[in-house]
């Protein structure tokens, strides 16, 4: 199969122009893939209906001669993948985890490579196809929301609907109309970045810095015809972020200490930094602190699925009470299970499973910024979506759980990753 040659023959811009292409049985799927995540089942343990649909998909798609491991990225992704399983199965056994515990975590290794393989065979390289994979997670996101089926407490919906993924959401929908309304990528980028601050009235902090990256990004990407000028470019870049991200977190604590996003963003950001003595970042993943603990602890192996500890626990209670926040310290005596804190897709592979569990997210980390640094030095080869999708990415690897539903989410957006790669090296090996 010409995975390059059957992206080749749609170059057109992305959009969401209703033609034949997208009436397809694999667009069509991929748009409500996504949905199925919403409805979950208990068999041995809790189930999506994704995670049915792709076990279903799969062996057809085996059965038909459709899955290739010759297409790029796939072959290591799933390589990848089968040893974060491997590490798993032995860090469990290493571990003595609960029956109950190894099935999670094996299970969701097993899952997630169905979702990525259905969503590498149907994408195939066709950009129109992966744009509606995307808009299929925001829709579907809204979807969780409108109906109550969330993996997200109440409390959360109810308090901060924007910022559990509401907000992402419609930004996407936003920017795949503006995309389709609008030619310029740069113009959308400056949209996109002009409207940036509403996000912070919502108080969705990063969901301001991802479509804030995005926008500039799109608005403001260069063409880099030479290595030199690449080199150059990248080194400012990361010059300017140094420069300028510690200014925009000390105007953005003034604004917010004097209420200009509200009271409870106000509120939020004293009790998170301790009134302003630690940086909003490490404030808000104070579970990052522990997760090196826990992993210096346990590089290789891991402490196993979904593993427990009450001493880890009090120490992310005890780093939490040093950097100001409250802590209801009599709760801990009602508390039956003692998760070991982490808030991140790499460290909490890491901390489960060992260094082959973040070997994954290392390798997705890598392409992900090969592709962000190709969309930032080839202005407009990148649409604004595609982006947007890229830094989100980014985030979820350092600061984001892997959640039931990122098994589906996730393979969308390894796969857009993999996709803008795969259409850059055609594009070179085409002119060269």
């Amino acid at each position: 199969m010409n995975f390059a040659g059957s992206y080749l023959s749609r170059r057109q811009r992305s959009g969401l122009v209703i033609r034949r292409d997208w009436l397809r049985f694999q667009t069509i799927t991929v748009f409500l893939l996504p949905s199925l995540t919403i409805w979950t089942f208990s068999l041995g343990g809790e189930l999506m209906l994704s995670d049915i649909a792709v076990a279903i998909l799969v062996p057809i798609l085996l059965l038909y001669g459709s899955v290739s491991l010759k297409q790029p990225y796939l072959k290591p992704l799933l390589g990848l993948l089968g040893l974060w399983l491997a590490s798993a199965i032995v860090s469990d056994v290493i571990n003595g985890s609960t029956l109950r515990n190894m099935m999670r975590g094996w299970a969701s290794c097993i899952f997630f490579g169905l979702h990525l393989i259905t969503f590498f065979v149907l994408i195939n390289g066709q950009r129109h196809r992966c744009t509606a994979a995307i808009i299929g997670v925001a829709c579907a996101t809204l979807l969780q929301y409108s109906t109550g089926n969330s993996a997200f407490s109440s409390e959360d919906l109810t308090d901060t609907p924007w910022k559990m993924g509401n907000g992402l959401a419609v930004t996407v929908l936003f920017t795949a109309f503006l995309s389709n309304r609008i030619p310029s990528n740069r113009m959308v980028g400056q949209i996109l970045l002009l409207l940036s601050p509403i996000h912070l009235f919502f108080n969705a902090r990063s969901l301001f810095l991802t479509t804030v990256l995005s926008g500039l990004a799109s608005a403001f990407g260069m063409k880099a015809n030479s290595n030199r000028s690449r080199a150059v470019f990248l080194i400012a870049v990361t010059a300017f972020s140094f420069v300028t991200l510690p200014v925009a977190e000390t105007a953005y604590g003034q604004f917010t200490t004097s209420g200009v996003f509200g009271e409870e963003a106000r509120a939020k950001y004293e009790m998170q930094t301790g009134n302003g003595q630690v940086s909003i970042l490490l404030g808000g993943r104070t579970e990052s602190l522990i997760s090196l603990r826990a992993i210096a602890d346990a590089p290789v192996f891991g402490h196993g699925s979904w593993a427990e500890s009450k001493d880890y626990y009090l120490e992310y209670l005890a780093a939490m009470q040093i950097l100001g926040k409250p802590v209801n310290w009599g709760a801990v005596s009602q508390k039956t299970t003692f998760l070991i804190p982490s808030h991140s897709m790499l460290l909490s592979a890491w901390v489960y499973h060992g260094i082959l569990g973040a070997a994954f997210w290392f390798f997705v980390l890598v392409l992900t910024l090969r592709a962000t640094s190709l969309a930032i030095l080839n202005a407009g080869s990148v649409s604004t979506l595609e982006l947007l999708v890229l830094f989100v990415l980014l985030w979820d690897i350092f600061f984001s759980p892997f959640g039931q539903a990122r098994r589906c989410t996730e393979a969308v957006y390894i796969v857009t990753v993999c996709v803008i790669l795969l259409r850059r090296r055609v594009e070179f090996e085409r002119k060269g």
